[in-house]
This record gives C-alpha cells, structure tokens and sequence, in this order.
C-alpha cells in the first residue's frame, strides 16, 4: 500500500521540494475518522468564523487593546503590528478585502466513559477500515459523547489547501487496498480546497477590476502575486497548485 501511495503521490505532485529538487510530502495513508455529524457542525460555523475574524481585524481599538499587553513582549507580533499600523497610516485607496481562513479542530470527549465505551469510541476512530465499514448514521451514548474544540484559526499560515484537494483520491485507493467497496469508498468526502481558494482569488480580482472602473482607473494588466518566503520554499508545489487551477 505504501509503494502505490507513493506512486500515486510522485504522479499526481504531491511534493515537497528539498534543496532545489522534489521529495515525497509525508502524509497519511489512511484518511481520519471522523462523526459526520461533527464534520457537518464544523462545515456550518465556518462562514460565521470568517465573518467574526474579519470585523475584528477591521476593528483598529479593538485589536489594540486586546494586544497591547502582548506587544511588549512578543517580538514577532510586535513586528507585524509594525508592518499593519506603517500600512493604516497611508491612504487607503479602496475597501476590498479577501480573507483565505483555516480552521482547525480535534474531536474532545466530554465526561468520563466506562471500558466498553471507551472500547467503542477506539475501535470507530483509531481504526479506518472499522469506521468505513460501520454505519455512518449510528448513534450512541458514547458517539454523542464527542465534540469539535477549535484549535485555532489560521489567517495567516492557511496551506496545504492546493495538495489537501489531492489526498483524497489517494486515500481512496489506499482503502480500496484494504477491500472497501466503492460505496463505503465514497464516504471519504471530496476535498475542493484549491478550487476554492482560486474561486475566491479570481473573485477579488472581479471586484477590484469593477472598484477601479468606477473610479475611471486603468485595470489594463492585473495580477496576483503570491510571495513565497525562503523557509516556505519547500512547499511551493502547494502554491502552484493554486495556479493551475487559477
């Protein structure tokens, strides 16, 4: 299985790149398993997140003063705080604004469980081929015993989103390997990350080519320019994937 993931992921660019040259990018063979409920919550909360996370950063006092007392001894943030504040104090000629977000979640178990329980939830999430092959609608006191806890919100660090629409079709192979049908096969749910970021770049674009026209300025050559910083070198492959689709 490991050979065919492997093949699958030189034919299909799933790379790193490493002194110049391309390198497999280590990934799982086998896609987690997760409640579809959970999955589904975590779907239905992401545009009110986006929406949340951008009025705050378009609230100057706000984030002030939840910062202030982590400028003074954060250099990093201080240094970006730096670059934002040098940005608000020039002119700001047009008010588009494109957030690409990720959220990350991991499954929390609430309360305390006994043996069988716990023996339950074991056997549905840290095994895949057990998961893909049970009931994706079984209830059960131990199932609704989970819940979806936000890691964190990525803002800036938001990748993988070019590769992550890749991985799905090879972990479908890989459980084809273990003798899942097509069906149960299918229960691994479609992944269209990099679709979706070139949707929302070629859309900003739309927007910005309508401000300027209202403004009578020349929109004649635009472009996207994606900035990829000498220690992020070595996942360019996930920017690129962008472009094609782009």
């Amino acid at each position: 299985m490991h050979k065919v993931a492997s093949e699958f992921a030189v034919s299909n660019g799933i790379l790193k790149v490493v002194d110049g040259n391309p390198s497999l990018l280590s990934c799982t063979l086998l896609p987690s398993p997760v409640p579809k409920v959970l999955l589904c919550r975590a779907q239905s909360i992401q545009c009110d997140f986006n929406l949340l996370y951008h009025r705050v950063a378009m609230n100057h006092e706000f984030l002030y003063d939840v910062l202030k007392p982590v400028l003074a001894v954060d250099p990093y943030l201080r240094s970006l705080w730096g670059i934002y504040s040098r940005i608000r104090t020039n002119e700001i000629t047009q008010d588009i604004v494109l957030g690409l977000n990720r959220s990350d979640y991991m499954l929390h178990v609430q309360g305390d469980l006994c043996d069988t329980k716990r023996t339950f939830l074991a056997n549905r999430l840290q095994s895949t081929v057990v998961a893909a092959q049970s009931d994706i609608e079984t209830q059960d006191e131990a199932w609704d015993s989970l819940l979806i806890r936000q890691v964190e919100f990525n803002m800036i660090a938001c990748s993988f989103c070019g590769l992550a629409q890749r991985i799905v079709p090879q972990h479908r192979i890989s459980l084809s390997l273990h003798g899942i049908s097509s069906d149960l096969n299918n229960r691994v749910p479609d992944c269209f990350s990099a679709d979706r970021f070139s949707e929302a770049l070629l859309s900003a674009c739309r927007m910005y080519v309508e401000d300027c026209s209202r403004r009578n300025l020349i929109t004649s050559n635009i472009s996207i320019l994606v900035v990829v910083g000498k220690n992020e070198k070595i996942f360019m492959i996930n920017e690129h994937c962008l472009v094609v689709f782009y």
